[in-house]
Formats: C-alpha cells, structure tokens, sequence
C-alpha cells in the first residue's frame, strides 16, 4: 500500500484540485456573465431614458394628427350633408323627392367617414326631410288655394263679360226702339189714310 497509496493520494489530490479549478472558472464566467447583464440593463435603461420623452413626443404628436385628421374629415362630412339638407328645407314640391334622395346618396357614402358624427347627422337629416315634407305640404295648399281663387277671378270676369255684354245689347235694342216705331208710323199712315177716306 505504499508507493501505490502515495499515488492514489495524489491522483485524488489533483482530481480534487482540477475541480476546484473547473469551480472557480465556473463561478469566474457566472460573475462575468452576471456583470455583461447588469451592464446591458443599465445601458438600456439609459437608452430609455434618453428616448422616453422622445418617443412620447413623437407618439403624442402622431395622436394629435391623427386627431386633426379626423376633425377635418368631420368638418368635411358635415359640410357635404348641411349643404344639401340646407337645400331641402327650401324645396319646391317638384324638386322635393330629388333632393331628398340626393340626401340619402350623400348619407351612404359620407356616413362611415363621419364617426362620432354619425348620429348627430341622422337626426339633422331627419328633422330636415320632416321640415320639408310639412313646407311642401303648405306650398301645395297655398297653391291649390291661389288656383282656385284664380278660377273663382276667371268665372267672376267672364260674368262680368257676359253682363257688359247684355248691357251693350239691350241698349242698342233700346236705341232702336224710337227708330221701329217712327218706322210702324209711317206704316200706319196709308191705312190712317183709307180709314178716313172711307169715313168720308
């Protein structure tokens, strides 16, 4: 047991050695790893500090146009269905339906644009097609009334036609009327004449 215990002795001593070696590599690399991370986190978190105010600029800047764009887009909806409801609440009777489903076309393709609009703009629509509907309604009234009040002024005229027309007769045969009966006189004379020949 001698020389061959002295060499396993040593075997194992250096076996031992070798691990305490691999440990401390280990525990060197474990360190340096630890350390890599630590110095990229501090470094990333400097970046984002850095970029942070930054990126919410740039990200509040986009919401505001984005924002923008739509209110313009609003802006521009609005406007297309107020002129032609602007339109309808004057409409004659005749130009009434047209301009009625002028409005219903205008809808259909501005509606999906308007957003938050979109209800707002209905009930205006409403309300105008309503207000046109009850304005056409008293244009035909007053239109039915006038032509019957104008009938009413044609048959009153062609009376009165008729009257001065009578008038003028029965005074040309009243003018006549002297002219017959001198003309019936003379007539009566020759028999005045044989009547008081006879009577002789």
């Amino acid at each position: 047991s001698g020389p061959q215990g002295v060499a396993v002795q040593q075997l194992m001593q250096m076996q031992a050695m070798a691990m305490q070696q691999q440990q401390h590599q280990a525990m060197l690399m474990m360190h340096q790893h630890q350390q890599a991370m630590q110095h990229w986190q501090v470094s990333q978190q400097w970046q984002a500090m850095q970029q942070g105010p930054m990126h919410q600029e740039l990200a509040l800047r986009g919401q505001q146009e984005e924002e923008q764009r739509k209110e313009e887009q609003a802006g521009r909806v609005r406007e297309a269905v107020t002129k032609v409801i602007q339109r309808l609440r004057v409409a004659t009777p005749e130009a009434f339906e047209a301009l009625r489903k002028e409005l219903g076309e205008v809808l259909s393709a501005e509606l999906p644009k308007s957003g938050d609009l979109r209800r707002e703009l209905m009930q205006e629509s409403e309300k105008a097609i309503d207000a046109a509907k009850r304005s056409v309604n008293q244009i035909k009234e007053v239109r039915k009334k006038q032509a019957q009040q104008l009938e009413m002024e044609r048959m009153k005229l062609r009376m009165q036609e008729k009257a001065v027309a009578i008038a003028e007769r029965i005074k040309a045969l009243t003018a006549l009327v002297p002219i017959q009966a001198e003309k019936l006189r003379l007539a009566a004379l020759p028999l005045e004449r044989v009547e008081s020949s006879e009577s002789d």
